[in-house]
């Protein structure tokens, strides 16, 4: 009391000075207690720097920005000045509690700024410990960042979760997810339940003008869907390359026909009566089909010509060919042969491929349908003649329909040697019956 009373009866400058200094010792210490930004979510704003108060665990500065929101994971500092037995660092638990002295119950931190959480901690501390705080004595600071995911997927980059750092953008991303090839084709779509709805993204712009507005700021939980086009499947039967083949959306039917190695030379199917059936609803193989008649003779040999669009689930029939001959007789080739569409077809093409050495070059008959079906027309030629002299006339052109026989070369020596196997017979007959021989 009597110290009191001596300080009320000193007015002078010296006696101020004890005064003074009590003051600032009662007075909270602002300039190491406050989070001048809490850590932010990717929004593109600039980061600020949250200092950590004197006496916390860790001491480090964390880059954070204004909209930082609390969750399981980050390590946090609560600091109580002039009260350490309250102030603590702790990593926010699962269920991202926060658990004090003098609070009968845990305080939520999931969702809220290091500001909003101070301000419960103010309040809580004073109506349930019976603390008397300043309104800037409680501060909150990230000491720590919890891991913040960001995901990839789709079917053109590498799919994963990647930890978000302060001021990625959607380069930044794909960069770290290795890259994707040929951009100006892909899909991108970036979604995240906390945006407004899914965002389309020119992935090729934001990869080639970084400053440009599709190379979007991420924020935490955003998911970048990278698609390449979905390949055209189109379905062979008949002749021709048969099965399921997946094309180059961009393709037509002549582009994926050469990418599938079909060429019109030597094919044996009917290219000019093909059938190219559609869905009524490209891609639903359930709903009606529509058939077309499809030239692929003219569609092949023409690149001038306009190509035919194809849709997803398209089959396309190539009938066998009505452009075929038979061969009967002494042939060491097919007995059916299927002609070519791209080209005349003559005898010499038809005595390469099947004649033999017993075959008689000199007697091959040519024999050919009537025009009214009734009946056939035989002609001989001597192809063993157009050999020696190079006549035409012995080297027709051979028509679909036609029937061509190879007769069989019989040579002296084999009528000798038959003579002399029907003498052997003979004599093993009459040594068995001698009954039966000449005289």
């Amino acid at each position: 009391m009597t110290h009191t009373k001596n300080i009320k009866r000193n007015t002078g400058i010296g006696a101020g000075i004890p005064s003074l200094l009590a003051v600032l010792l009662i007075t909270p210490i602002t300039a190491f207690g406050q989070v001048t930004a809490p850590l932010g979510g990717g929004d593109g704003r600039p980061a600020a720097t949250a200092t950590i108060a004197p006496g916390s665990a860790s001491g480090s500065e964390v880059a954070i920005s204004d909209d930082y929101r609390l969750d399981t994971g980050d390590v946090i500092s609560v600091e109580v000045l002039r009260h350490g037995d309250v102030s603590r660092t702790l990593k926010l638990p699962a269920d991202a509690q926060v658990r004090l002295p003098r609070l009968t119950a845990p305080i939520p931190a999931r969702g809220k700024t290091c500001p909003e959480l101070a301000k419960e901690v103010t309040e809580r501390l004073v109506r349930e410990g019976k603390l008397r705080l300043n309104p800037n004595q409680v501060s909150v600071s990230v000491t720590e960042m919890r891991i913040r995911r960001v995901y990839v997927r789709g079917t053109a980059g590498r799919n994963g979760d990647f930890d978000l750092r302060n001021g990625w953008r959607v380069s930044e991303l794909v960069t770290v997810a290795g890259g994707i090839q040929n951009p100006e084709r892909v899909t991108a779509q970036l979604s995240n339940p906390k945006r407004a709805g899914s965002e389309k993204i020119d992935i090729s712009a934001a990869l080639t003008q970084p400053t440009s507005a599709a190379n979007v700021t991420l924020q935490e939980g955003d998911t970048l869907s990278l698609d390449l086009p979905r390949n055209k499947r189109l379905f062979v039967k008949g002749e021709g390359p048969r099965g399921m083949h997946e094309l180059d959306e961009r393709f037509g039917l002549r582009q994926g026909l050469t990418q599938l190695g079909f060429s019109i030379n030597n094919a044996s199917g009917d290219l000019r009566n093909s059938k190219l059936y559609r869905h009524t609803v490209p891609g639903d193989p359930n709903s009606p089909v529509t058939p077309t008649t499809v030239d692929l003779f003219a569609l092949m040999s023409d690149d001038k010509s306009s190509d035919i669009a194809l849709e997803d689930l398209d089959t396309l029939e190539i009938s066998p060919s009505q452009r075929f001959v038979y061969i009967f007789g002494e042939t060491g080739g097919p007995r059916k042969w299927y002609m070519p569409e791209d080209k005349k077809v003559y005898l010499a093409d038809i005595m390469a491929m099947s004649a033999t050495g017993s075959t008689k070059l000199n007697d091959i008959r040519v024999m050919r349908p009537k025009a009214d079906n009734n009946g056939l027309t035989t002609a001989s030629y001597k192809f063993g003649d157009y050999l020696k002299d190079g006549n035409t006339k012995n080297n027709p052109e051979v028509l679909p329909k036609d029937m061509i026989v190879m007769n069989y070369v019989t040579r002296s020596d084999e009528t000798i040697g038959k003579v002399w196997q029907v003498w052997g017979l003979y004599g093993i007959a009459a040594s068995l019956f001698p009954s039966i021989r000449l005289r």
